[in-house]
């Protein structure tokens, strides 16, 4: 089985995953957690990118972010993935997968979603979540102090 937590920051994706993770171990299931990106040295590679600070005319473009999310998600699946679930007795556990891409890229940048969509398609390879639960939560209260 395959599942996936999507949701904005802050809403507890990374939490919920790792507790779904320890709970399935200690019940005695084979369980995997994965982050994206990360995981294999390519993701790894493009979460300390993102982390660091850059100046605004350093960042990357948009369709660059989306290849490279593209291309880290594609190692992941063919590397982690597709081995894990193909033991068939094993549950994978992804904070974050192609919602993500989705959400971020398509509708936070802009892209045209059928960019996004071929993207995303090319680097699953049809390898998707079973389940997947969207955290959602209401965005922090901005006071104004006069």
């Amino acid at each position: 089985m395959f599942i996936s937590f999507e949701g904005g920051e802050g809403s507890g994706k990374s939490p919920q995953a790792e507790l779904l993770h320890q709970r399935l171990q200690l019940e005695g299931f084979s369980a995997i957690l994965v982050r994206e990106p990360g995981t294999t040295p390519l993701g790894l590679y493009l979460r300390q990118s993102l982390r660091q600070e850059h100046r605004k005319q350093d960042s990357i473009s948009p369709i660059a972010e989306l290849l490279m999310f593209g291309a880290a998600r594609a190692e992941l699946v063919a590397k982690v993935l597709r081995p894990a679930l193909a033991k068939h007795e094993t549950v994978v556990i992804a904070d974050r997968y192609a919602d993500s891409t989705t959400a971020y890229q398509g509708y936070g940048r802009r892209l045209a979603l059928k960019f996004v969509t071929l993207i995303n398609e090319l680097a699953t390879d049809g390898t998707m979540p079973d389940m997947t639960f969207l955290l959602a939560c209401p965005q922090p209260a901005i006071s104004t102090i006069p």
